[in-house]
């Protein structure tokens, strides 16, 4: 260790000597030479040609190997997915389905089921699963509907048959057809997967489980009424029950009534249950309008009620459609109430009514001894205000009567003649309190009279128009004034308090949407103080608008509020009497006539006229 101590004493002294002393130069090794010949001519190079060709010779088997690979990867593909590796397939398994092809409504279908496994194993918790379509209802009890039933099957064992009979009763319309849906799911040993095999059978109605007629006139003049017998009948051999009718009515008709009466919507009958070969009748009355030439075509539809909507069918049995001509009239005829020709005419009480009743012949030929009556119905009628004009009233009957002794131009009618005849009523203005249950008035045209054919026979020709006229509400208004507080009379620099009383009274009619609203003048202040604190009566400072809001008033109901308003009256007022309140109108909805009613009342000012023991002389102002 010393010896080595002191070798590394003496390196290091060598390697910090100033001089370099004792440092040796290493000798350098000498280098072999090396030299190249380079010649200056081309040569074939012959010795490296024979490996070139052991090279290409490899590629070339390598090539052949990696197209044998691929080949053998593409028919290991084709058997992987191509080629079934199961046992057990829903191929193997067939669903045979036996039944009629055509069955009638309401009958009892029954079909044979036979299923059969043909794969090399057994499958295992079999279900059969039958689904069938809207309207099934079950054989044993057809008030009940069918949509779908399981059945257990257990354990099919290889090549074994198993049969099942199903059975049902569908409902529809003629001629439709019903898919059943039959499906059989299983399981194979050793997975919990569950597997299945489809089968669909399909059956048509050949006919319906009722029957539906429709009778009525084919053609008809416009405005004229019409009636519908509809009769339903039960082709089944079952019990139908909750058996419903449904109409559908064209554009232009009117329904009038119908016996027995509609369940809902003058569209609706409920027709109960039906046994097997029973009946129920239904006749639909109601007016037809259109142009000449046009067709209406109504629908009826009959079928079971449904359970969610009773006023809807929930299965269509059959469904009948009844076309009907219009025709323009023989004599054509039309009705105005005060100008209004509309089919739902409005009149007020307090209003002359005057009806015009035009016609016109549309016939090729002349029509002789025309007549013309108006059949007036109502009790709300002054049948003293009945005044016809060339025509006569016969009160004992309520008929208007024109003939050609009143009005000798009806004797005799040429091809395209036209005219017109009047009348007037008036009302009956019901007291407060006096019922009427329909304030309405009916008026019934008929225009007749005779032509001549070409045997020279005389042929009765008529036209015939039902007007119902609706009489609107009196919705009044009654405003009034009293003094309440302050200097009588109101003078300059000092404050008057008077109180606002409104009573707003009704008369046959119930009116919805009810308001009473009246502006106060730039001088007057709202005071407040409602009574019934309970009514609803708003002021706008914008405006300077008072409201009271009724909302609703019965027929023949009044209601009353009160209010209190102040006047400070100026200089420029002195010797007046000043408008406390101006703009006074009650407005409403009439819900039987569906019109808007309403007046306005008189200003009311500081002279008191409501007020017996009011001086005239404290309404005007003084200084």
């Amino acid at each position: 260790m010393a010896e080595d101590s002191s070798s590394i004493d003496r390196l290091r002294k060598k390697l910090y000597s100033r001089t370099g002393e004792g440092l040796g130069e290493r000798k350098r090794r000498t280098l072999r030479e090396l030299t190249h010949t380079v010649n200056t001519n081309w040569t074939a190079d012959t010795e490296k040609q024979p490996q070139k060709h052991k090279k290409d010779r490899a590629l070339g088997i390598i090539l052949i190997l990696s197209a044998l690979f691929f080949v053998a990867s593409i028919g290991f593909s084709v058997v992987f997915f191509f080629v079934d590796r199961n046992a057990v397939s829903s191929k193997n398994i067939d669903i045979e389905i036996q039944g009629p092809a055509n069955i009638g409504g309401g009958e009892e279908l029954v079909l044979q089921l036979v299923v059969t496994n043909n794969n090399p194993t057994d499958i295992q918790n079999v279900d059969l699963l039958i689904e069938y379509p809207e309207g099934t209802r079950m054989s044993s009890d057809i008030s009940k509907e069918l949509s779908r039933t399981r059945e257990a099957l257990n354990t099919i064992k290889s090549n074994e048959h198993v049969q099942k009979t199903a059975r049902a009763v569908f409902f529809g319309e003629e001629g439709s057809t019903k898919v059943i849906k039959v499906t059989i799911e299983y399981r194979i040993d050793g997975s919990n997967a569950i597997f299945y095999r489809e089968q669909t059978y399909e059956v048509t109605l050949s006919s319906a489980p009722i029957t539906l007629s429709v009778d009525s006139v084919k053609d008809i003049s416009s405005g004229q009424e019409i009636e519908f017998t509809v009769t339903v009948n039960s082709n089944s051999e079952k019990d139908i029950d909750n058996v419903l009718l449904v109409a559908e009515y064209p554009f232009g008709f009117e329904f009038v009534g119908a016996t027995p009466k509609p369940f809902a919507k003058n569209t609706v009958w409920k027709l109960g249950n039906l046994k097997p070969e029973e009946h129920r009748t239904i006749k639909i009355r109601g007016n037809v309008v259109g142009e000449n030439g046009e067709d209406r075509v109504f629908r009826f539809l009959s079928g079971t009620q449904s359970k969610e909507d009773e006023t809807r069918l929930e299965t269509v049995f059959i469904t009948s459609l009844q076309s009907v001509q219009v025709e323009r009239p023989f004599i054509g005829v039309d009705l105005a109430v005060n100008g209004d020709s509309s089919s739902d005419p409005v009149i007020k009480r307090s209003d002359r009514a005057r009806i015009d009743i035009s016609w016109f012949n549309n016939l090729p030929d002349n029509i002789f001894d025309g007549e013309i009556e108006v059949r007036v119905n109502g009790s709300i009628i002054d049948e003293r205000s009945i005044a016809p004009q060339q025509g006569f009233y016969r009160s004992s009957d309520s008929t208007v009567l024109w003939t050609r002794e009143t009005l000798p131009r009806l004797s005799e009618l040429a091809d395209g003649d036209s005219g017109t005849v009047s009348f007037s009523f008036v009302p009956i203005s019901p007291s407060l309190g006096e019922s009427f249950r329909t304030p309405s008035i009916t008026l019934a045209v008929t225009v007749r009279g005779k032509r001549v054919r070409e045997n020279n026979v005389p042929e009765t020709v008529e036209s015939t128009l039902t007007r119902t006229i609706k009489l609107d509400t009196d919705v009044q208004l009654s405003p009034g004034a009293s003094y309440t507080s302050g200097p009588l009379p109101p003078a300059v620099g000092s404050e008057t308090v008077y109180t606002i009383t409104w009573t707003a009274q009704n008369s046959t009619n119930p009116v919805g949407d009810v308001t009473v609203s009246a502006m106060l003048p730039l001088y007057m202040r709202w005071v407040g103080v409602v009574n019934p604190s309970n009514e609803s009566v708003d002021f706008n400072e914008v405006g300077g608008q008072i409201r009271w809001n009724i909302s609703a008033l019965s027929a023949h109901a009044q209601r009353s509020v009160s209010f209190q308003v102040a006047l400070n009256p100026s200089l420029s007022q002195v010797d007046t009497s000043p408008i406390l309140i101006n703009g006074q109108r009650i407005e409403g909805v009439d819900t039987f006539t569906t019109t808007r009613v309403g007046e306005s009342a008189q200003n009311l000012s500081t002279y008191l006229f409501g007020d017996s023991n009011f001086d005239s002389a404290n309404s005007k102002v003084v200084e």
